[in-house]
């Protein structure tokens, strides 16, 4: 049961990936950064 759910969530990322640019964990990275640095 856990298997299939992970196999599920492990599809729909795949699937998200096709659509972001390749360089969205850099991009995603870079925001976290920036957003923590508001102090």
């Amino acid at each position: 049961m856990v298997s299939h759910a992970f196999r599920s969530v492990a599809d729909c990322d795949a699937v998200w990936e096709k659509f972001l640019p390749s360089d969205y964990r850099s991009i995603i990275s870079s925001s976290l950064l920036s957003l923590g640095k508001k102090d």
